[in-house]
């Protein structure tokens, strides 16, 4: 073969490659992989944080059920936790964070700045009450835990959460029974090495059963705390010490009457915008019953920046009583996860899907199926973190063994050797080291029809994942002419 020809091959080839792969395509970087090591009987959904080295942090604990007077009533006998690097690699064995008491509940876990983090939970040993305790990036405890409530009622708790802001300082706010029943916001803030700043404070005004509250803290330090109140969402901000910016304002939008929201997640963006999710059933207007999950933005003013919108577009349903999880990369994007069930009244087929939007709220694609869960899989409470890569990784909790694990997957957008911010990409989605023909455009194929045919090739397909799956091996360069050798 002439050196003109070879030329010819090579230049086909390569601009076969350009064309037929999008360049920082959207995908799965890493497959779905086990968190955990021993599958339980019964397990909780996952949380998952990032530090700032890019490592994750995940928790789950197990549980039991049973029957008392007042319900059905679940309790955590062991919160544990594993650390996994920026390419899902496990960096150790899963820990044992919390075992002090068998009724552990509502644990959630968020990271600081100094690569340490932070585990809540609420024990119902003795009395109700909610303790925390500090870990470095390695697991290890620093320091024992620590009460964070002050009440000592015996009552019912919800929550907490958690987050840390730029001083290191951690806020976590819960929601709490009174003496006359109705459930009420408190916050209350510690240092860096968990010592308190000050006493336990109200979040909201309005007096009325108010539950799940979630935070989110901006690069000012300021804090804003979402909830769900007489079917409907409210938030407050507040300054870094704790001093109230805002009234109670509602965020949503929503008609009054039959309807049933629940608040799901709040994020912050590098703008200071607050980005707040929730479920939401108005399509239905019956208080058992599927759900939509929507969105609306805010300044960090509180200003609302445009309306409210939804986010799936399921024609039919969504799971029931699974809510959406948000997360924000370094470029303001940010991608909602939830569960979606096809069988309403089956919750072994349920999937997670998620999509994805830009700073200005604007989609950047539909819809998508997260996990990999085979039929039946029951892949169930989507917890997703944005690292600083940007990739998001998403934990859920999987039943595809028969027993229940943690499981976790990577995505995000492939750089122009497809590595994902240093990740290699999953071979099943056309992205990566591979070009893509039968995963998306053929226009490359245009190009790189008369190198296939004057190699000889008979199945383009072995081209598909070029330099990934080796189906061919660079053995020499010289003069920008490359040989190939099957």
């Amino acid at each position: 073969m002439s050196g003109r020809s070879k030329i010819l091959i090579v230049l086909g080839l390569v601009l076969g490659m350009i064309a037929g792969r999008p360049a920082g395509a959207f995908e799965r970087l890493v497959p779905d992989f086990q968190v955990s090591q021993n599958g339980l009987e019964a397990l909780s959904a996952a949380r998952v944080a990032v530090f700032q080295n890019h490592n994750f942090i995940f928790s789950w604990d197990d549980f039991f059920c049973n029957e008392d007077p007042w319900g059905y009533s679940c309790y955590a006998t062991t919160i544990y936790g594993r650390i996994v690097d920026a390419q899902g690699n496990p960096l150790g064995n899963e820990l044992i964070l919390e075992q002090s008491c068998p009724y552990l509940l509502f644990s959630n876990v968020a990271t600081d700045q100094n690569n340490n983090f932070l585990l809540s939970w609420v024990e119902d040993c003795w009395n109700i009450q909610i303790f925390a305790r500090r870990f470095d990036s390695t697991g290890n405890a620093l320091g024992n835990a620590f009460r964070v409530d002050q009440s000592e009622l015996y009552r019912d708790i919800i929550g907490p959460d958690l987050a840390a802001d730029g001083n290191n300082n951690w806020i976590i706010v819960w929601a709490e029974e009174g003496g006359d029943h109705i459930y009420q916001i408190y916050a209350r803030r510690f240092d860096a090495a968990g010592n308190p700043l000050g006493d336990q404070f109200e979040v909201n005004q309005t007096l009325a059963d108010t539950y799940f509250p979630r935070i989110s803290i901006n690069l000012n330090n300021d804090f804003m705390v979402v909830w769900m109140a007489n079917s409907h969402i409210f938030m407050r901000r507040f300054d870094a010490n704790g001093n109230p910016l805002s009234d109670d304002t509602q965020v949503d939008t929503a008609p009054g009457g039959n309807i049933y929201l629940r608040i799901s997640d709040i994020v912050s963006d590098s703008n200071n915008n607050f980005i707040i999710s929730w479920r939401d059933n108005r399509r239905f207007l019956y208080w058992e019953s599927p759900c939509d999950i929507y969105v609306r933005r805010f300044d960090g003013n509180g200003n609302p920046l445009g309306n409210e919108f939804r986010v799936d577009q399921h024609a039919e349903n969504n799971a029931y009583w699974i809510p959406a999880s948000l997360a924000v990369d370094p470029n303001n994007n940010f991608m909602v996860t939830w569960n979606y069930n096809n069988n309403y009244w089956n919750d072994l087929e349920t999937q997670i899907y998620a999509r994805r939007y830009n700073a200005a709220g604007a989609p950047l694609g539909n819809p998508f199926r997260v996990d990999q869960c085979p039929s039946l899989g029951q892949c169930i409470g989507p917890a997703i973190a944005g690292a600083p890569n940007p990739n998001f990784i998403v934990a859920w909790r999987d039943h595809r063994n028969s027993v229940y694990d943690t499981y976790a997957t990577i995505w995000g957008e492939a750089g122009p050797d497809g590595d994902g911010g240093g990740l290699p990409d999953d071979d099943d989605d056309g992205g990566g080291g591979c070009f893509q023909i039968a995963g998306g455009s053929y226009s490359g194929l245009l190009y790189m029809l008369p190198a296939l045919i004057l190699l000889g090739v008979r199945s383009f397909r072995n081209l598909r994942c070029f330099g990934k799956r080796k189906k061919f091996r660079a053995i020499g360069v010289r003069a920008s002419v490359v040989s190939l050798q099957f």
